[in-house]
């Protein structure tokens, strides 16, 4: 089975952000489409479109942030335990590299 797929992102300050770089925003979009056999009758069903949007701060060493991210991915492909696994979600995180 192949699985082209293509994607974009940044990790860049803009806008307000630019004065402050330990503020940037972070967003990435994708597509991912499976090409061939994958066991379903609709060629599509496991083909979907990503995004990210969301912000870190740097403090004192340590990263802050938090980032949304969505899909239209199909319920007959990524359904698990009765969950799709490709909805939306949000993330707020806490980092610190040694």
């Amino acid at each position: 089975m192949g699985s082209p797929a293509w994607g974009r992102g940044a990790n860049r300050p803009s806008g307000a952000e630019a004065r402050d770089p330990g503020r940037p925003l972070n967003w990435r979009g994708g597509r991912q489409e499976y090409k061939g056999g994958n066991g379903f009758s609709n060629g599509d069903t496991l083909n979907y479109s990503d995004w990210k949007l969301g912000l870190t701060w740097v403090v004192n060493g340590w990263n802050l942030g938090a980032y949304y991210t969505d899909t239209n991915a199909k319920d007959a492909g990524y359904t698990l335990a009765g969950r799709n696994i490709g909805k939306a979600t949000g993330t707020v995180f806490v980092q610190k590299t040694f």
